[in-house]
């Protein structure tokens, strides 16, 4: 009786002991404040939850935009000195003395965790990136043209069959507008080029507002042996 007595007592101490251990493992995770993410132009090395200290290229602006995101939703974050939300964009001024940006992370009024972003003017700054689809075409279905349309390709040949000649231009960026043969288009629309009567060349010329951003030009050579067919433009 005593022996069993003694093993249960034994089991319910182990049983304790391991709840305990787990409870502090999951007192330890939530203490320890942690970003799942953090994004900022330039950020070297690349962001890694376990790395606190990171730099990036000085802003001419003196400001470095900062997106941080909590680990933990239970904690509270200070970026630059100022509470922001996870996942939130903050602003950091980084002069006039300011040499760095202090990401705190807070569990009630306690600290558990801190990175720090400082800006480094020996960093090249990465390159801006291209405005989406700017001057370009997704698409332009002309029958016979040469070579194979590419987007990156400007210049196009056509053997003239006909002095109308169907065109299909569609727009990589949407926000811009497109004229086809000295004719506004919209993207995708089915436009008739005409190419007889001195007229060699088909333009499609992308606009943003009243400013051209580009221009694909189709050189038309050959002659029509009945140049009164085709569709009139």
């Amino acid at each position: 009786m005593t022996k069993g007595l003694h093993m249960n007592w034994k089991r319910v101490r182990q049983a304790a002991l391991l709840t305990l251990g787990l409870l502090a493992t999951a007192g330890t995770a939530f203490a320890q404040g942690t970003l799942s993410n953090l994004v900022v132009t330039g950020l070297t090395p690349a962001f890694d939850p376990a790395i606190k200290a990171y730099k990036v290229p000085k802003p001419s602006n003196c400001t470095v935009t900062i997106t941080a995101t909590l680990a933990n939703a239970a904690h509270t974050m200070y970026v630059a000195n100022n509470q922001t939300a996870s996942g939130a964009v903050r602003q950091a001024w980084v002069c006039d003395g300011s040499t760095k940006a202090d990401i705190v992370i807070y569990n009630g009024w306690t600290e558990v965790g801190r990175y720090t972003v400082t800006p480094d003017a020996t960093l090249v700054p990465p390159p801006p990136p291209p405005p989406v689809g700017m001057g370009k075409l997704s698409s332009l279905v002309i029958a016979g043209i040469t070579p194979a349309f590419s987007p990156d390709v400007t210049t196009y040949s056509l053997v003239r069959t006909t002095c109308a000649v169907p065109v299909t231009a569609t727009l990589a960026n949407p926000a811009n507008k497109l004229n086809v043969a000295n004719n506004e288009t919209a993207s995708g629309a089915l436009r008739y080029a005409w190419v007889c009567d001195g007229q060699t060349k088909i333009s499609v010329v992308i606009y943003n507002g009243w400013t051209e951003v580009g221009r694909y030009t189709v050189n038309v050579t050959g002659a029509v042996q009945n140049p009164g067919g085709g569709v009139p433009p």
